[in-house]
């Protein structure tokens, strides 16, 4: 299948562009390529929505076997709009790395002055001027659910796992808002009827609570919509209903920085100006 194979994945989802490593060879992209079509399939499945949701409306590029590094599985770079999968340590991590995508892209379209590598989700514990529309309530609720405790008084079970792992290994990146809501979405994609490894794996088996526990997971908003209106007008993420301000403490232990994001555990952001090949070609066209 080769280059043909992620050639007609980026025709069928209209990805911006698709870049291979120099270093992953012919075989090995003849067994990886029907592996994102079908990852991708079941995401679109899982979501009901069309193909424009899966590539953000061709805004978005998937790169594979592009800057990895030894621990590194996969990353999402604001900057270059790409979701990269290492070649050995990427399976996976698709649904994580999507939501970072997703995130990112609806900052812009449901905050007022969004900083371009502004994520949703921190923009929201920021409280940024949000725009006003019905769906983007909604979405605001999911962050809520996600980063709040249900009388909203408090940070949630989630925000106060991942504080406690990040003040154990002394960085700033399990309590990020954006990676809070991706870890959460990792579980709404594995608690779907669909098994999908090469989508999403590893969120029944979080032994530090990094992930929302099981009554979060059974949320009845959390399984009752679908983003499938990322192609309607005014787009949003359609979830739950209507926020409350969070917490002090939730906003000044969770927010940083916002700026391109280098994870240290699973993700390695790399340079901007970094030439994208397949196989010493450019990118797929």
């Amino acid at each position: 299948m080769g280059n043909n194979g992620f050639a007609a994945i980026r025709r069928q989802y209209d990805f911006r562009s698709i870049g291979i490593g120099n270093w992953v060879t012919p075989e090995e992209q003849r067994r990886a390529a029907p592996r994102f079509a079908s990852a991708l399939e079941d995401l679109k499945a899982i979501l009901g929505g069309p193909e424009a949701l899966i590539s953000l409306r061709g805004s978005l590029s998937l790169e594979y076997g592009i800057g990895g590094q030894r621990g590194v599985s996969a990353h999402y770079t604001p900057a270059k709009r790409s979701l990269s999968l290492a070649k050995n340590a990427g399976p996976g991590s698709i649904a994580h790395e999507w939501f970072h995508a997703l995130d990112h892209y609806l900052a812009a379209h449901t905050f007022r002055n969004a900083p371009p590598d502004c994520f949703a989700s921190a923009a929201w514990l920021k409280e940024l001027p949000p725009v006003e529309h019905p769906l983007n309530s909604l979405l605001f609720q999911c962050f809520r659910v996600i980063l709040v405790s249900e009388d909203g008084q408090e940070p949630s079970a989630l925000f106060q796992a991942s504080a406690v792992m990040d003040r154990t290994l002394g960085t700033h990146y399990y309590s990020r808002p954006e990676e809070m809501g991706a870890r959460a979405f990792e579980a709404f994609v594995q608690d779907a009827p669909v098994d999908s490894p090469f989508l999403v794996r590893g969120t029944r088996q979080s032994e530090e609570a990094l992930v929302p526990d099981s009554t979060r997971r059974s949320h009845r908003g959390a399984r009752s919509t679908r983003p499938s209106t990322l192609t309607s007008p005014g787009w949003a993420m359609p979830c739950f209903g209507n926020r409350t301000t969070p917490p002090p403490e939730l906003d000044s232990l969770a927010v940083g920085p916002v700026t391109s994001r280098r994870d240290p555990y699973r993700h390695q952001a790399i340079h901007p100006d970094e030439e994208i090949r397949t196989n010493g070609t450019h990118p797929l066209r």
